[in-house]
């Protein structure tokens, strides 16, 4: 499993969130995918091009968001209005 420090990423920092109490050298880091263009320069290059390979994905590279189906409300889950449904 590849890791990286993932706080300045705009989706990635939404999980592991830092802990105050530790020290930035031990806080949890969010896996991330490592690109097929990497894979040759991860598995057979120098420490430097295996380094190089290491990049937090571009936003653009996930399809995330809020849960179109459901709204969280009050603690317990609830369906949204027919009007507000979107598939």
């Amino acid at each position: 499993m590849v890791t990286l420090n993932a706080d300045h990423h705009p989706l990635l920092n939404r999980m592991h969130r830092p802990d105050p109490a530790r020290p930035t050298t031990v806080q949890d880091k969010r896996a991330v995918p490592l690109y097929p263009s990497a894979f040759t320069a991860w598995l057979c290059g120098s420490l430097d091009e295996a380094t190089a390979a290491l990049a937090l994905p571009h936003i653009d590279d996930y399809d995330a968001g809020p849960d179109q189906t459901s709204l969280l409300v009050g603690g317990s889950e609830k369906q949204r209005p027919d009007d507000l449904a979107l598939l």
